[in-house]
């Protein structure tokens, strides 16, 4: 009898009753899975958007000057360890990788560098789809439709505005000799003032041509029409959309742990209710609770994983969906035989320059970096001055790592303080490191694409084996010499700064050519990873995607984030993220 309870038991956790019926299910409320959800909404269909965190908003999300905080913030925060290996090149092992969870997911811990792609990126993604809907034009069209400075559609019942579009402006902030130096650093050809003022911008259609070695500052969704700007974004049209459409309905702390399939058909998906279930979040791991009972809701139309290139693999993994071999090993019975899941995962290359000056700006000499009342960088917030109301990188320059492009390839953007990537102290380090300046090479068109997402466990709890492969080549490939000219021409740059102080990272020691490539090699770290779910076309034996977001072989199953990128492309992400939403919903309106 007791060996009878106990059987009763474990089928009595996986068969639940059912949680209710949508028309589509929308798996992640990052930008790409809430923008989705809410234009089926908007266009009349049920919509169930679900996510594993909870719904968060607090003072380290909305106020700019605090961002750095959010990294730390347990309330939202998923701490990924990766691995870049590639022996005998690149040894990194149990890397820091910061995301986000919840309403919003990794928009509500960026830096808030919202960088419309290049023209290029739009050119090779018409190319590798075959299909025209994939251009530039279509996507300025969504782009134009989400800014807040655009006017109100005529039908306000489809207005998708939410996204403020702004430069920082340095105000209220004390008078500081060493400003001049990055005024001088920037250059003239940015057309600024010195509250920022008179920008050429970044995101405006000659300039996503991307042909010219031009300086820009960083267009941000900081809202500044308030009194004390904030961070606004996608979190604030959930919302808002929440309390006026009934066919919305969001369910936070709700862990997805699979796609319920019937046949080849999805149909629904199973998930545990909870707070903090993911062991991505600390309190996941410090409290280690038990699981709770599996219960499944249902899906008329259709069901969209929008999980991220490290969750929508898992997903599908844990689904039975993915390559076979990797299947059984872990002991999931094969349904839908795809090895390109979890592969061809790729990442933008980022790589630090760091100088110490003489003395503490002084605009955060007396910065905490809390909101507290012994921190003055706060009450000058609260007046809607300091620096606490800007946020994110100081300006961006565009580079050709060879002069025969006919666009630029490589950048590098600076930041005040010491900020060499993403490390357990990397939040104590950055708020005490008030005499520093950064300059961050970037490689945002990284041909690297050997890296690869799989389990470690078959509980879905548990997070995946991440290992991001750069320069996977050789120590003479192409990114890694495009990452040379970076941190050539950054070095350069940085000089202007001799007077006042010196390099500190990598240090006068790294000088020779093979130092240089040494430094790069185990320091360059990267946030903004993309393409293991990759759109692909027929003959692609990888492409787990068609053009129009569907997982093949499976019905009524598309994946709209990151991971359905064939390449790295959208630069700084979030933006083009939130687009591909509006893309992938219209995908699915017209099929339906």
């Amino acid at each position: 009898m007791y060996f009878k309870l106990i059987i009763f038991s474990l089928l009595f956790a996986v068969i639940q009753c059912n949680s209710g019926v949508f028309d589509y299910i929308v798996v992640g409320a990052g930008p790409a899975g809430s923008m989705t959800a809410l234009e089926l909404a908007r266009h009349g269909f049920s919509t169930l958007l679900i996510d594993a965190g909870s719904k968060v908003t607090n003072t380290n999300i909305t106020t700019p000057g605090l961002a750095i905080r959010t990294l730390e913030d347990e309330s939202l925060a998923w701490d990924f360890r990766v691995d870049y290996m590639n022996q005998p090149h690149h040894k990194r092992q149990n890397v820091l990788y910061p995301r986000a969870s919840g309403i919003g997911g990794c928009t509500n811990h960026n830096a808030m560098a919202n960088i419309y792609p290049r023209f290029q990126s739009f050119q090779k993604l018409v190319e590798i789809t075959g299909d025209q809907s994939w251009s530039e034009a279509t996507f300025r069209k969504y782009f134009e439709s989400i800014k807040l400075t655009s006017p109100a559609p005529i039908n306000l019942k489809f207005d998708r505005r939410f996204l403020p579009l702004t430069t920082d402006k340095f105000t209220g902030m004390k008078p500081d000799p060493k400003s001049s130096y990055i005024v001088n650093a920037i250059g003239e050809s940015i057309g600024h003032d010195t509250k920022g003022e008179n920008i050429n911008e970044l995101n405006a259609i000659g300039n996503s041509n991307n042909e010219t070695e031009s300086q820009y500052l960083f267009p941000s969704n900081i809202d500044r029409t308030v009194k004390s700007p904030i961070r606004r974004g996608i979190f604030r049209a959930v919302i808002d959309e929440i309390a006026k459409n009934p066919k919305l309905t969001v369910w936070t702390d709700s862990l997805v742990t699979k796609i319920i399939l019937e046949g080849n058909s999805a149909i629904g998906v199973e998930y545990m209710s909870g707070k903090y279930l993911y062991r991505a979040s600390a309190i996941a791991r410090r409290e280690s609770k038990p699981s709770p009972l599996i219960k499944k809701v249902f899906a008329n139309k259709e069901v969209i994983v929008s999980g991220g290139a490290f969750n929508t693999p898992q997903i599908m993994m844990l689904s039975g969906i993915g390559d076979f071999k990797e299947l059984r090993r872990l002991g999931i019975k094969p349904k839908v035989n795809l090895p390109g899941v979890g592969k061809n995962l790729r990442d933008h290359q980022e790589l630090s320059l760091v100088y110490e000056l003489n003395s503490d700006w002084t605009g955060i000499e007396n910065c905490y970096f809390k909101t507290a009342n012994n921190d003055s960088c706060w009450q000058q917030y609260q007046n809607g001055t300091g620096a606490y109301t800007v946020g994110g990188p100081l300006h961006l320059q565009m580079l050709k790592s060879n002069p025969k492009l006919t666009y630029t390839d490589t950048w590098y953007y600076s930041n005040l303080g010491r900020f060499t990537g993403f490390f357990d102290d990397t939040v104590e380090v950055g708020i005490k490191s008030k005499r520093h300046i950064s300059y961050v090479v970037l490689n945002p068109y990284s041909n690297s694409n050997k890296g690869f997402v799989t389990l470690k466990t078959r509980d879905p709890r548990d997070v995946p084996y991440i290992n991001i492969l750069q320069y996977d080549d050789s120590t003479n490939s192409q990114d890694l010499q495009k990452m040379l000219y970076g941190f050539n021409q950054a070095r350069k740059a940085l000089q202007i700064f001799n007077p006042i102080g010196a390099e500190i990272i990598p240090g006068k020691n790294v000088q020779t050519e093979e130092e240089i490539k040494n430094f790069i090699l185990n320091n360059t770290f990267s946030h903004h990873a993309c393409c293991s779910m990759k759109i692909g076309k027929d003959d692609d034996e990888l492409a787990v995607l068609d053009n129009e977001f569907r997982v093949r072989g499976v019905e009524n199953l598309r994946v709209v984030d990151q991971s359905v990128l064939p390449e790295t492309i959208g630069d700084f992400p979030a933006l083009f993220t939130s687009l591909l939403g509006l893309k992938a919903a219209e995908a699915i309106l017209s099929s339906n």
